[in-house]
């Protein structure tokens, strides 16, 4: 009997009733499970947001390797479109020392005929 007077006076609170006639651990135990549940929602729906966030970094670092091989490809073609005009303007400024010496500004005698 001591021990069970011991054990009322330690946990006798948890046990108490309410006015329904339910112990306070049922409804611990209750409230528990529906905060659990809505825990697992919400697990639930983090879980689809971050594999609509993986998919949108996989797009995105697609997307993004094609842009890089593509400006690669943009530039190269520019550098080599350089070089070709460069390497005009030096076949045009040889073929110009070639030529004797002529006035910039055509005669009026080429402009007649």
């Amino acid at each position: 009997m001591l021990g069970d007077a011991r054990a009322e006076e330690l946990y006798g609170d948890l046990f108490a009733r309410d006015g329904a006639g339910e112990g306070l651990l049922p409804i611990q135990a209750a409230e528990l499970t529906r905060r659990s549940e809505e825990q697992e929602a919400v697990i639930e729906e983090l879980k689809l947001r971050l594999e609509a966030a993986e998919a949108e970094r996989d797009e995105l670092r697609e997307e993004r390797e094609t842009l890089v091989r593509n400006i690669s490809c943009i530039f190269r073609t520019a550098q080599l479109e350089l070089q070709r005009k460069d390497d005009q303007l030096m076949e045009l400024r040889q073929r110009v020392e070639g030529i004797p010496c002529t006035s910039a500004v055509p005669s009026q005698n080429t402009l007649q005929t």
